[in-house]
């Protein structure tokens, strides 16, 4: 099978900077690029070698997966994301998270090298091909010939990062899944049949709330624009980071603000988002 090679179309200083992330961030956009793929379930696994050192984190979804023909364009074109012109998913028509196609790209924020298995649905079969990028040449996109998925292959994309920087072991810590459950949250939320299985651990933040409350708040004014705007908050069971999330009108966290809280023991999660968005209470 043959391969063929394209270039990133950015500087590679701009490219590393994208690549650069926290260990939960960084998941998260993995997780997120699977969601709006209409994945249903999302499995986040991780593997270790015969020393108990992790080798390899495999981040798999039943999503749509990517058409062959699209794949250069968005692996080369930075900013070059299908979702940029859309505002819900293909299929389930679900409110999409990303759209600047940056998410892939933070693979490599967690290892050495990633490879995107992908078997997506061309006409009434299934095809399958496979992308590899590594941080060694971080501009360079592997994209191998496409083929006949095999008889149990099923539709979607299986995520591989290997040599990983360290063993991420915040990743499934009570800390890390407490994150995760707060990110994904309001999504999961809506969208009650989609699965997410880090490790062992299914992120359910419906069993994790001690209670949620809301309110209007007045509204914020720019440029002479007034917009309505309303704070959501969760109260967790557990300890947490206690973070304010920036949403969209779609309730996706869009940039999260962490900062000293004086509150006491008060564990909560603040979601703002336009007052045209229900949230809860």
């Amino acid at each position: 099978m043959a391969n063929h090679i394209y270039q990133v179309q950015v500087q590679s200083d701009h490219l590393s900077k994208i690549t650069s992330s926290q260990p939960i961030q960084a998941l998260s956009e993995l997780i997120w690029n699977s969601l709006d793929a209409d994945s249903s379930s999302v499995d986040v696994k991780f593997e270790y070698n015969k020393l108990d050192t992790l080798a390899a984190i495999i981040v798999s979804d039943d999503g749509h997966g990517i058409p062959y023909a699209d794949a250069p364009v968005l692996f080369q074109n930075l900013g070059g994301s299908w979702k940029r012109s859309r505002r819900i998913s293909k299929e389930e028509g679900r409110f999409l998270h990303g759209q600047e196609g940056k998410g892939r790209f933070k693979a490599l924020a967690l290892g050495l090298a990633a490879e995107w298995d992908v078997t997506y649905k061309k006409g009434d079969e299934l095809w399958t091909y496979k992308i590899k990028f590594t941080e060694e040449d971080i501009r360079q996109i592997i994209i191998s010939d496409e083929k006949r998925a095999p008889v149990r292959k099923i539709r979607g994309v299986v995520l591989t990062i290997t040599e990983p920087h360290r063993d991420y072991k915040v990743l499934t810590s009570d800390d890390g899944i407490q994150e995760l459950n707060e990110t994904f949250a309001l999504y999961l939320a809506d969208y009650s049949k989609v699965s997410i299985l880090v490790g062992t651990n299914r992120l359910d933040p419906a069993s994790a709330i001690e209670s949620q409350h809301s309110l209007n708040l007045n509204d914020i004014v720019v440029d002479g624009n007034n917009y309505p705007v309303r704070l959501s908050i969760i109260e967790w069971k557990s300890k947490t980071n206690r973070c304010f999330y920036i949403c969209n009108d779609k309730r996706l966290p869009l940039l999260k603000a962490g900062k000293r809280f004086h509150t006491g023991n008060f564990q909560f999660s603040a979601y703002l988002v336009p007052r045209n968005s229900y949230i809860f209470g």
